[in-house]
């Protein structure tokens, strides 16, 4: 797999790849034009839509970002273009509080996240979220957009999932999410570079944790993936130990390789 190989250039979007190309352990290939991940598009132009939509056969967009978050959208081209979005919020329960984040400041300030190495296994904590999100992928009519803010972290996770589910090899998962880390940064920067809260918590940080955020180094999925497979037993039997998850699974397979 050629890191940008499968790059969906946009204007006015970052981050933004078909899922499709990647081939299974058995040789099977990802269909293209299936499933599309990628940052917020808020701000997304029509011409980038349409290409989209017409190229990459775009029919629905799974934002899995907080509520708040989604409504930044509510004016946007997707909107005016009757483009179905469905909003699916992959957030963590603040220990203790009883209160639920799904941002990094929020992960930060309440000290739950030493890196992501912990916030992406505290989504696993949410299988309900994880399972509809799933469904929705294997389901769509035509190719989903799975996004969050910069198409990392919260994509990431679940773009591991579903692609480890269909077997796709281990190194090829995590050189997908890995690839993240040409855009994050710029992104984290344009999103959290003059944000007050991130100034008070940045010089606080520890280098290795900010990078962590900044960036998407592969050993952080191979650990996060290690340590699913010894709690799951793998990404696969997660999902199939959810309720109807052979039936998720057999969509996702049927969506993504059939």
């Amino acid at each position: 797999m050629i890191a940008g190989s499968r790059d969906i250039p946009l204007e006015s979007v970052i981050n933004v790849r078909d899922v499709g190309g990647i081939r299974t352990s058995s040789g099977s290939a990802v269909k293209r034009n299936r499933l599309i991940r990628g940052g917020r598009p808020d701000n997304i132009t029509a011409s980038d839509l349409d290409i989209l939509t017409e190229q990459f056969e775009v029919t629905l967009f799974v934002d899995v970002r907080w509520p708040r978050n989604f409504a930044l959208a509510d004016g946007s081209e997707i909107v005016r273009h009757g483009v179905k979005r469905i909003n699916l919020p992959l957030a963590v329960e603040i220990p203790g509080s009883g209160e639920m984040t799904d941002g990094p400041l929020g992960l930060i300030e309440a000290g739950i996240a030493a890196d992501f190495r912990t916030n992406y296994l505290q989504r696993f904590e949410n299988p309900d979220r994880i399972s509809k999100v799933m469904q929705a992928v294997g389901g769509a009519r035509g190719a989903s957009f799975l996004h969050c803010t910069a198409g990392k972290d919260r994509t990431g996770v679940l773009v591991a999932i579903a692609l480890s589910a269909i077997g796709v090899h281990r190194d090829d998962v995590v050189a997908d999410y890995a690839e993240s880390g040409r855009f994050s940064e710029p992104l984290f920067e344009d999103i959290f570079g003059t944000n007050e809260r991130f100034q008070r918590v940045r010089g606080s940080l520890d280098p290795e944790v900010l990078y962590s955020y900044m960036s998407a180094p592969p050993e952080v999925m191979v650990d996060v993936l290690h340590r699913v497979d010894e709690k799951y037993g793998s990404p696969r039997q997660y999902l199939l130990d959810l309720p109807a998850g052979g039936r998720i699974v057999e969509n996702l397979e049927r969506k993504l390789l059939g």
